[in-house]
């Protein structure tokens, strides 16, 4: 993306974009559109593709930033300047034994090494990286994701049957939960995720009435938190938590988890639950649809929240790491 002064070039290295869902690349181009004294250039690594002819692209730039999941191009160009965003160190909890320790290794390890600086996107993250890779804590810095482009508040529609929106359905998502906490309620429950089995033999347990988007646009989802009463997100785990910022954003109040990043990410604008207590979700759920001034209160929270993941503050924030990173002075 070319910017107005003719400061050097930074990679912004992506992995393959993929359909539907949540992702890095929508979170970066949403930074980027921001950033405004320096020169940034999106490059894909396009799969099919050598991994050796991928890495000859990024060999001319004097400033990679690894956006993640492709954490290995750092350590294949382990003397160039980088930046590496870690997101979550989920994948690592739940693998064992040498799997556990290769991915370590090769994701985890060699990465934060070599990269001259490290981001993350919660404090929740930086203390969890911390902990595995106590070498790399003097770089680690945090940098929270913003709020997404296009995500503005909408006034609440006027649906027949509540409509409750969880975005998400791995099975650190907790969408169990959810649909466990709605077993007998007039409600339509909408998924966005793959289905699975298990998932799928639950809602029919739980004669849950529901919808599943699957490989949708992200245009799309958007459209699902306008139409919807409430989000739920009761993950067990997560890095930051899209979901709850994306919901503060349409002015939909959010009911998530009292672990991990969540309370972080939701501040005084979500209302919290023990993952693991259905009886929480549910009364939570309830106290939502029936009490329209608690709904009203907890959006107007919500949307007061976002203040701290403005664009322009975190496209502020990274371009001063490029610049000391390429030894350019702020404007």
């Amino acid at each position: 993306m070319s910017k107005a002064e003719p400061t050097p070039s930074i990679a912004i290295v992506m992995r393959s974009s993929k359909t539907g869902g949540h992702s890095i690349e929508q979170v970066f181009a949403n930074h980027a559109a921001h950033v405004d004294d320096v020169s940034l250039e999106f490059v894909e690594l396009v799969e099919g593709e050598s991994k050796w002819s991928q890495l000859k692209k990024l060999v001319p730039y004097p400033l990679i930033h690894v956006t993640g999941h492709v954490n290995w191009v750092i350590t294949c160009l382990f003397w160039k300047r980088s930046i590496l965003t870690v997101h979550d160190i989920g994948r690592f909890r739940e693998l064992s034994g040498i799997q556990k320790w290769v991915y370590y290794l090769w994701w985890m390890g060699l990465p934060c090494f070599f990269a001259n600086r490290i981001t993350v996107v919660s404090q929740y993250t930086a203390d969890q990286l911390g902990r595995i890779c106590p070498f790399a804590t003097k770089r680690i810095e945090v940098v929270y994701n913003s709020v997404p482009e296009g995500f503005e508040s909408e006034p609440r529609q006027s649906n027949a049957v509540p409509r409750v929106l969880q975005v998400g359905t791995a099975i650190h998502k907790n969408a169990e939960g959810t649909v466990s906490a709605l077993e007998g309620m007039d409600v339509e429950l909408v998924l966005v995720g793959k289905p699975r089995e298990a998932l799928e033999h639950l809602l029919e347990e739980k004669q849950v009435s529901h919808r599943w988007l699957t490989n949708v646009p992200y245009a799309d989802i958007l459209d699902q938190y306008r139409q919807c009463d409430i989000v739920v997100f009761p993950s067990f785990h997560e890095g930051f938590g899209l979901p709850v910022m994306e919901a503060q954003a349409v002015g939909r109040p959010v009911i998530t988890s009292n672990v991990c990043s969540l309370p972080e990410v939701g501040g005084e604008g979500a209302l919290y639950v023990d993952p693991k207590s259905t009886s929480q979700i549910r009364e939570a759920i309830r106290s939502l649809l029936e009490d329209s001034e608690l709904w009203e209160r907890m959006a107007k929270r919500g949307s007061e929240n976002l203040v701290r993941f403005e664009p322009g503050k975190i496209a502020g924030q990274l371009a001063e790491i490029y610049r000391k990173l390429l030894g350019l002075h702020s404007p």
